[in-house]
């Protein structure tokens, strides 16, 4: 019974680090999702748009370019024309670091269960500004990087996307 007691305790204290490190990362990517920004040209002239606004702008120019005919390779190619300077990238491997921190830390060999994965991909997702989710979800589509693979390969994570009706919004980008 005291082994078991220790078990608990040594579980208890590695949740305790990985919430607090966890949470802490969910606050810093707030704080540069709110200094995120893109460059659109639009009749001769750019404008700068920042964190949610620009999210809406990228998404109107991908349904305007689908309008036009664009396939999928033309529309990630524009998308990272777009993106010359990794702005989406960067916000992309914020998420993925926390991700990727959830998959490591809550291992089973940490003796923790996909149930409780999850749990925590859900709570990621739903403390993530909504905006932000958005822009991942086209970069999911439309970008390739080891943290997209990482993401589009973690089944779990994928399943709460799904679970929480999230991956429908790519039907209609």
């Amino acid at each position: 019974m005291q082994k078991n007691e220790i078990e608990k305790n040594k579980k208890y204290e590695k949740m305790k680090s990985f919430e607090t490190h966890f949470f802490n990362m969910i606050e810093s990517q707030k704080k540069l999702f709110d200094i995120f920004q893109l460059s659109f040209e639009k009749d001769g002239s750019i404008s700068i748009e920042r964190s949610g606004a620009a999210v809406a702008a990228l998404e109107d120019e991908i349904l305007n370019l689908k309008g036009l005919g664009f396939n999928q390779a033309q529309l990630s190619e524009e998308i990272n024309e777009t993106d010359k300077e990794d702005k989406i990238y960067s916000a992309v491997r914020t998420f993925c670091v926390i991700a990727k921190l959830i998959d490591k830390k809550l291992s089973n060999e940490n003796g923790f269960t996909e149930f409780e994965r999850k749990e925590y991909y859900e709570v990621l997702i739903n403390y993530t500004d909504f905006s932000l989710v958005r822009l991942i979800l086209l970069a999911l589509k439309y970008t390739s990087s080891a943290q997209i693979d990482f993401l589009k390969h973690n089944l779990e994570f994928m399943d709460v996307l799904s679970k929480l009706g999230v991956l429908e919004y790519l039907d209609d980008m």
